[in-house]
């Protein structure tokens, strides 16, 4: 069996990263936007309750220094939801 040549790969996988790049900068802004939604939607709700629907949705939550640890039943002071990824 005879391989593609090195060079064609590359471009080829260089190509398929480029348009990755471009779907992600999307999927970021319709997250971003669903994450709003979200906030919107939960904002009457205690706080502990809001993060449980959110998380039902997919988010996480991380504890930011000097915030108190959140027990599991959800009833401490707010944490940030990690919404965005690195790229």
């Amino acid at each position: 069996m005879e391989w593609p040549c090195p060079d064609l790969v590359d471009r080829d996988l260089q190509a398929l990263l480029e348009k990755l790049r471009a779907l992600r900068q999307q999927a970021q802004v319709v997250v971003d936007d669903l994450v709003d939604e979200l906030r919107h939607s939960t904002r009457k709700l205690e706080a502990g309750t809001a993060r449980e629907v959110m998380r039902s949705y997919g988010l996480s939550f991380e504890t930011l220094p000097g915030e108190p640890a959140e027990s599991n039943n959800g009833s401490t002071t707010t944490t940030t939801p990690v919404t965005t990824a690195t790229t």
